[in-house]
């Protein structure tokens, strides 16, 4: 598995979500609003493989995986863990501070979980 994560920054703009990479300024857009972002990463180590565009890292994961298994790490296989998520304001903060700090993944991990739970709060009908 590769152990490289290209620098990025992630940012919220008209439009959608770009990232911008940190050495040679280029801007690219990732994915719409309404669109998921994702996380990959080894269970194990903690080391984060890939992130990005939802649909872009599940094709990383499915051919890592698939990868894997033909060189008979089923092991790894099950250490290879995908995570979406929606686009927020603080999903994107949580995932840049994932890129730049080793380590934030499993503040990150905990931070998503009361995110995603307090969004469907939100999204839920009042009960009255």
């Amino acid at each position: 598995m590769p152990a490289k994560v290209p620098p990025a920054v992630y940012s919220i703009e008209v439009g959608g979500v770009y990232a911008t990479d940190s050495k040679s300024q280029t801007r690219r857009f990732v994915c719409a609003l309404e669109s998921e972002l994702a996380i990959a990463f080894d269970k194990r180590t903690g080391v984060l493989l890939r992130h990005g565009n939802a649909k872009s890292v599940q094709e990383f994961v499915e051919k890592q995986r698939a990868r894997l298994r033909s060189a008979g790490f089923h092991r790894e296989v099950e250490d290879l863990i995908h995570v979406t998520f929606p686009v927020t304001e603080e999903t994107v903060a949580g995932l840049n501070k994932c890129v730049d700090v080793t380590g934030y993944l499993k503040t990150f991990l905990f931070d998503l979980k009361n995110i995603i739970e307090r969004i469907s709060d939100e999204a839920a009908p009042a009960v009255r």
